[in-house]
């Protein structure tokens, strides 16, 4: 841990010096394999030199203002992030306790070993640090399979649960305090009331996210997903800048005519692009269950949280889209949120603002045309249903419109007015040319400073984000 100015630029130059070694190309007559693990061992020194120089200049700065600490071990560290955060060096800090320099810099040269309790709340009250512990009787049954049961009960899958909030299965006692302190921190509940296992508070924790929920959403898994998804929608929000923010286009078909013309075509990646480009952060999960996507606006900036499992780039576009539509409805408002629960992949949303908002992603695919071109494909087809599997895709190329979304409407449309299930036909022209996921994934942390959040935080978010569950 950097702990001054001094610390900071030589570390910093510790980082530059390992950051020349890595771009030198390995000396004649050098062993490659050798090599190579020189190299490997100076990028994982470099990363930790990074991460010290990071969180050094988030504190400086004042982007750092909570610390969270597990136990009362960890208090001396988090007392000099404090002192860093103030903008006090050790001389002040010493001049406010009646010490000298010299005998502050022992302290935190040894995270305040030698000191008192009395000293360290001497250093609390001149750092004026506000401090919140949790005190749990030794009595409390505290297990990773209790508390998992708890989870359960509310909602929670056992897999779910598993890859995303058990922490440090090694280690099965350290493992449950720190599972505790993370659904504590994803339900906003004193870690005593996890532990207690006290259901009224954990319940009503877990429904917190149903603002605009519809009675058939209000089953617990429902809730207590969307409850998780809140928590890491508001931390990564928090981890990333706010930029200047561009017009939102409000015509489906001037969405259209952007995509085509300045981002390269109608795809998930250019949607992509153009939702971030405006300055709406897209936050991709890979649960299964629950809802498909979630649009939030969180103190007036928007997120949109898309879940989906499938490969498919068209169904992917469609549901950026879609929550592209809330962003322009709610624009200007403060806090707002829209769950689209699952079902099938156009009629999923049964309410008017639903309807509305997969019509105009669907008018924004297809250039407004979606009725004369699903009409085109039928008259190609001669009226045959089995035909359109062959039509669709000539059409949609003529036009530069996605077939798979083209296919879908079509879908739709049928299951609707014909009575025809043609579902599955429409899934078999959808486009896997991408990986809708990863780059969804990739633009998020192209983005994400997660110095901004504290150690907790960025676990829980890092685990969020990997295709298994394990921090990446």
């Amino acid at each position: 841990m950097i702990k001054n100015a001094r610390e900071y630029q030589i570390t910093k130059a510790q980082a530059a010096k390992f950051e020349r070694a890595l771009s030198n190309p390995a000396a004649d007559g050098v062993d490659r394999a050798l090599a190579d693990l020189e190299r490997e061992a100076l990028r994982s020194q470099l990363a930790d030199l990074r991460a010290e120089i990071e969180e050094y200049e988030a504190l400086e700065s004042g982007k750092r203002k909570v610390v969270e600490v597990e136990d009362l071990s960890q208090l001396p560290r988090a007392l000099i992030q404090a002192r860093i955060a103030a903008g006090l060096s050790q001389r002040q800090l010493a001049e406010r306790l009646g010490l000298k320099e010299q005998q502050v810099q022992r302290y935190e040269a040894t995270e305040y070993g030698s000191a008192s309790l009395s000293r360290l709340l001497e250093v609390v009250r001149a750092l004026d640090v506000k401090l919140r512990q949790d005190v749990v009787m030794s009595t409390a049954d505290v297990s990773t399979r209790t508390l998992t049961a708890h989870l359960h009960n509310l909602g929670f899958d056992r897999e779910f649960i598993r890859q995303r909030l058990v922490l440090d299965e090694d280690d099965e006692d350290k493992s449950a305090w720190r599972t505790a302190n993370a659904v504590g921190r994803v339900l906003r509940l004193p870690m005593a009331e996890v532990v207690g296992g006290n259901f009224a508070a954990l319940r009503q924790a877990a429904s917190y996210a149903r603002f605009k929920l519809p009675a058939s959403a209000a089953e617990p898994k429902v809730l207590a997903y969307s409850a998780y998804a809140r928590y890491l929608a508001h931390r990564t929000l928090a981890s990333i800048v706010p930029r200047t923010v561009m017009k939102l286009e409000t015509q489906p078909r001037d969405v259209f005519r952007i995509l085509r013309d300045e981002y390269g075509g109608l795809t998930f990646r250019a949607a992509l692009s153009f939702v971030w480009d405006r300055d709406i952060v897209v936050l991709p999960l890979r649960d299964a269950g629950a809802f498909h996507g979630v649009f939030w606006r969180m103190n007036g900036r928007g997120i949109v949280v898309l879940k989906q499992r499938t490969d498919s780039g068209d169904r992917w576009l469609i549901d950026l889209l879609h929550e592209y539509c809330h962003a322009v409805q709610t624009e200007g408002a403060t806090d707002v949120e829209f769950v689209e629960l699952e079902d099938s992949p156009l009629d999923r949303r049964e309410s008017d603002e639903e309807r509305f908002a997969t019509a105009w992603a669907t008018a924004a695919a297809l250039d407004g045309r979606e009725q004369e071109l699903a009409q085109a494909c039928i008259d190609e087809a001669g009226g045959e249903i089995p035909r359109l599997k062959r039509t669709v895709p000539k059409v949609a190329a003529r036009a530069g419109v996605p077939a798979g979304v083209l296919a879908n409407y079509i879908a739709y449309k049928l299951a609707r007015f014909e009575n025809e299930d043609w579902w599955g036909t429409a899934a078999a022209l959808q486009s896997k040319d991408d990986d809708p996921w990863g780059l969804a994934h990739n633009a998020l942390f192209a983005r994400l400073e997660l110095h901004r959040l504290d150690a907790l935080d960025r676990e829980i978010l890092t685990r969020a984000l990997s295709a298994n569950g394990e921090a990446s």
